[in-house]
């Protein structure tokens, strides 16, 4: 069996093609014709990265643990809503719902927006259709729970 040498592992491969190399950012350096960017393995702790060019992580990992929340919220109203039968809790349940279901396809949906359609025009486009779907979705429920038996029972209606 043949084992592989030190050319092939990516730390000194990354070097000679471009590629990533582990614990690196882009970081700028000053020259007489201007800012180049260039990659380095340490630039974290000796210089200072370009907030303007690299995005801001804080609205990801806002929105990473709404997300998060929310599946939590549909996990504990769901089978509230569903097993049990029409009262208070029921009607807490569905208004919760109505709330916990919305942001997560919007959130949800934004992830996937962001992660595969890279024209700006067609991603704003995208992300108003869904923040729009979303508001539907939060008037349907809000208009179920008002008039009738709420979500658990449109859903249990269903199934009679």
């Amino acid at each position: 069996m043949l084992k592989s040498s030190k050319l092939f592992q990516p730390r000194l491969v990354s070097g000679i093609f471009g590629g990533y190399v582990p614990n690196s950012s882009i970081v700028p350096i000053n020259n007489k014709s201007g800012n180049i960017l260039i990659q380095s393995r340490y630039a974290g702790t000796t210089t200072k990265t370009m907030d303007k060019k690299l995005p801001d992580p804080s609205q990801a990992i806002i929105s990473h643990k709404a997300f998060h929340y929310s599946t939590f919220g549909l996990v504990t109203c769901l089978p509230v809503s569903l097993l049990l039968p029409t009262s208070g809790l029921t009607a807490i349940a569905d208004i919760l719902l109505s709330v916990f279901i919305p942001t997560h396809f919007f959130l949800g949906m934004n992830s996937v927006i962001n992660d595969y359609i890279y024209q700006s025009f067609l991603r704003a486009g995208s992300k108003l259709l869904v923040g729009g779907c979303a508001f539907i979705i939060l008037g349907g429920i809000l208009t179920m729970t008002k008039n009738g038996v709420g979500l658990g029972g449109t859903i249990k209606a269903l199934w009679k």
